[in-house]
């Protein structure tokens, strides 16, 4: 769904010629705005996903009795409401915003570089787009994964003396002191 709907946008955008340095940027704004509306997809199974894992660690009294995540996803919609099921989006919507920025920007620009190995050699391109995709999937997690890991630091660190905070429960406080 994130890629067709960043073909989408990028797919409506014409390239000039005359206008090459404005295409490095196309990428990662085609990417950005394909995010806006498909980041949000992530958040309920993120959240049901941790809400089965937390009754699992809860004494009997307390437990909801969820038997899957997917059981938890089903049931926390009438039993806590929808709300709950995007409860601390800012994460999850931040990694996906840079990680599909980075990673279509990326690829465009090495298989722009990298054009020789399949043109003018005799490399097979499923090989090369399999290197080239492997590489910028990796820079895209290096990228996004400060801003996916702020909810584990922020929700489930142990707490300082008195049970403060370091980044004051905010989430953007603690992507800004990751990176």
């Amino acid at each position: 769904m994130k890629l067709a709907s960043w073909q989408y946008f990028y797919g409506s955008t014409v390239s000039y010629a005359e206008y090459s340095d404005f295409n490095a940027f196309k990428y990662m704004l085609c990417g950005a705005l394909a995010a806006i509306p498909t980041c949000w997809t992530a958040v309920p199974f993120e959240m049901a996903s941790r809400a089965y894992y937390a009754d699992l660690s809860w004494p009997l009294e307390y437990r909801r009795n969820y038997k899957s995540p997917l059981n938890a996803l089903m049931r926390i919609p009438f039993e806590e409401g929808p709300s709950y099921l995007f409860k601390g989006t800012l994460p999850i919507v931040g990694r996906d915003l840079i990680l599909f920025s980075f990673f279509f920007s990326t690829y465009a620009w090495i298989k722009n570089k990298l054009f020789f190995l399949w043109v003018y050699n005799d490399f097979s391109y499923d090989y090369i787009k399999f290197l080239m995709m492997m590489g910028t999937w990796t820079t895209a997690t290096l990228a996004s994964y400060p801003a996916y890991f702020s909810r584990e630091m922020v929700d489930l660190w142990p707490k300082e003396r008195g049970g403060h905070c370091t980044w004051n429960n905010s989430y953007w406080t603690a992507i800004k002191w990751i990176y």
